[in-house]
């Protein structure tokens, strides 16, 4: 049976849809809950991006590293929901 993490593409598929709102929401910046809607989505960009490092990091510093860059995300994330 061959062992295949979906961590990765799906973090990686994540990420792209992200990043995608966030440019689409940034052009509605100057509306109301343009700004944080871009604020939302660029955090989850964040986060995706950094849960897909995590996942195809080799060793487990670099795991460790790509934890660290995404734990602030994970406290962005809410507030920005609320704004």
């Amino acid at each position: 049976m061959i062992d295949v993490s979906l961590t990765a593409p799906l973090a990686a598929l994540a990420a792209t849809v992200a990043a995608g709102a966030t440019a689409a929401a940034f052009e509605y910046r100057d509306e109301p809950g343009g700004l944080a809607a871009a604020a939302f989505m660029g955090a989850i960009f964040w986060w995706s991006a950094g849960l897909f490092g995590e996942a195809v990091a080799a060793t487990e510093a670099g795991k460790v590293f790509w934890l660290n860059v995404q734990y602030p995300a994970t406290a962005v994330v809410p507030v920005a929901a609320v704004l």
